[in-house]
C-alpha cells in the first residue's frame, strides 16, 4: 500500500482529526461494559503501521471490541436535546450512507406532527406506531436516529442491535435544559414544572439508553461535526 493509496489516505486523516481532538472526546463505555469504564485505552499506529496494513484499533482493555458484532447501520439513541437529529445529518453526509429519523417516518406516515399525533391518540399509540417503522427499515448501511422513548420497549433495542451499531448520545441536565426549553414540540414537556420532568425522565431513561448502547458520547462540549468525528472514529478503528 503506497502513501497515496485512498485507503491510506483516508485511514491517515481520520487518524490526524481523532489525535488533534482526543482529548475533547467524552467516549465512555457501555452499561454492560461498566467494569472497565475509566480504563480507555486509545492504541493508535503511525502512518507507517497502516501502511504496513495492520489495523488501527480504539479497543477497551481488556475485552474485546463489540461494533463489528453487528449489522452495518449507525443508530443513535438517547434523550431528547442530546443532538441525535444534527448529528444524523452531519454524520449521513460524511458517510453518504441513507439517514432514517424514526420521528419523521412516524410522522409521514400518520398524516400529522409527533405532538398532535400525541395529542390526539396518545403515548400508547404513538409506541405502537415506533415500533412498526422500526419493523420495516431495512438492513444495510445507514444512518438511523431514533426517538428518546425508543428504548422503553425491549423488542425494539433488539431490532436496533440487528441493524447496526448503537450510539448512546448524552448531555449534561443544564446543557439538555437549555436545548430543548427553546422548543414547544416535545410533548412530554408540557407540564407546570417541565425542568423537574425533564429530570425525572431522564434519570428513569439514562440505564435504559446505557443498558442498550455499544459506546456512548458526551455532546454537551461538542459540535455536531466533533460528535460524527467521534463516532466514526471509533467504529472506523474497530474495523
Amino acid at each position: 500500500m503506497r502513501g497515496n493509496d485512498p485507503v491510506f489516505t483516508r485511514d491517515s486523516k481520520l487518524l490526524q482529526r481523532f489525535d488533534r481532538m482526543a482529548h475533547r472526546l467524552p467516549i465512555r463505555l457501555a452499561a454492560h461494559d461498566h467494569r472497565y469504564e475509566g480504563r480507555v485505552r486509545f492504541r493508535h499506529r503511525s502512518a507507517h503501521d497502516v501502511r504496513g496494513g495492520q489495523a488501527l484499533q480504539l479497543c477497551v482493555a481488556p475485552a474485546p471490541c463489540r461494533v463489528a458484532e453487528h449489522g452495518a447501520a449507525i443508530v443513535l439513541i438517547g434523550f431528547m436535546g442530546t443532538g441525535k437529529s444534527s448529528v444524523g445529518r452531519v454524520l449521513a453526509e460524511q458517510t453518504g450512507f441513507g439517514r432514517y429519523d424514526t420521528d419523521e417516518l412516524i410522522a409521514g406516515s400518520a398524516g400529522m406532527s409527533i405532538t398532535d399525533l400525541f395529542d390526539r391518540h396518545g403515548e400508547e399509540e404513538f409506541r405502537r406506531r415506533e415500533t412498526e417503522v422500526l419493523r420495516q427499515l431495512p438492513p444495510g448501511e445507514a444512518v438511523i436516529v431514533t426517538g428518546g422513548g425508543i428504548v422503553l420497549r425491549p423488542e425494539n433495542v433488539a431490532m436496533l442491535h440487528a441493524l447496526g451499531t448503537v450510539v448512546n448520545l448524552t448531555a449534561d441536565l443544564k446543557t439538555l435544559f437549555e436545548r430543548v426549553s427553546h422548543r414547544s414540540t416535545r410533548p412530554l414537556l408540557r407540564t407546570d414544572d417541565p425542568r423537574r420532568t425533564l429530570a425525572e425522565l431522564l434519570q428513569a431513561r439514562e440505564p435504559l439508553y446505557r443498558a442498550a448502547a455499544d459506546f456512548e458520547v458526551d455532546t454537551s462540549a461538542l459540535t455536531h461535526d466533533e460528535v460524527a468525528t467521534a463516532i466514526l472514529t471509533r467504529i472506523e478503528l474497530h474495523r
